[in-house]
């Protein structure tokens, strides 16, 4: 199985965007916006991703397939873990599910 993480780029962004949208369709509707032409997300940070220093945009590859994707960021909650890091949105398509995909980028 080969998996691989690389930073989503500046020109992915309507990519991300897609499989944002199907996220938030599983997880938090309110985050959907319906318009005139369609559907989007409201992700207000989104675009910091790529303009602030410790946030960082990450893509799931499986196969050489974008499959899913991986925001980090420093905002970190729970300070006992004395993490640097924090898993903001974290993401499998369906289809790629259940067979450790999303285990192996975890760890």
């Amino acid at each position: 199985m080969e998996i691989k993480i690389n930073q989503i780029s500046s020109q992915d962004i309507t990519h991300l965007k897609t499989m944002l949208l199907d996220y938030f369709k599983e997880i938090d509707n309110f985050k959907i916006v319906r318009t005139a032409n369609g559907e989007t997300i409201d992700y207000p940070f989104l675009e910091s991703y790529w303009n602030e220093v410790g946030r960082l945009p990450l893509k799931v590859l499986y196969q050489d397939e974008w499959v899913g994707f991986v925001l980090v960021n420093e905002w970190v909650t729970v300070k006992e873990f004395n993490a640097k890091k924090s898993v903001a949105e974290f993401y499998v398509q369906k289809k790629f599910r259940r067979n450790g995909i999303g285990k192996a980028i975890a760890f």
